[in-house]
């Protein structure tokens, strides 16, 4: 079970969230074509193609992201190996 999302969704029944550090609550739901999200009295929309359109972007990307993490860490670590054996 879901420790911080309750509900379905729905604008009758939003999905109850909390923040990652879950000291604040917040309200979210689907309507039509838009995801509805309310703090408090502040009610922001945005189009539903947008959330499908990141996420398909980000699975298309994440092969792409990790390989420039790997050689970039592997590049850091070289670069440092080098200075120290250049100052021993």
């Amino acid at each position: 079970m879901n420790d911080v999302t309750y509900g379905s969704g729905t604008p009758d029944d939003p999905w109850l969230l909390k923040t990652p550090s879950l000291t604040s609550d917040y309200q979210a739901w689907r309507d039509a074509d838009r995801l509805v999200v309310q703090v408090g009295t502040t009610q922001l929309s945005y189009q539903w193609r947008a959330i499908a359109d990141a996420t398909a972007m980000l699975a298309a990307d994440s092969g792409t992201r990790s390989s420039q993490l790997c050689c970039s860490a592997a590049a850091t670590a070289s670069t440092s190996r080098a200075k120290a054996r250049a100052s021993a």
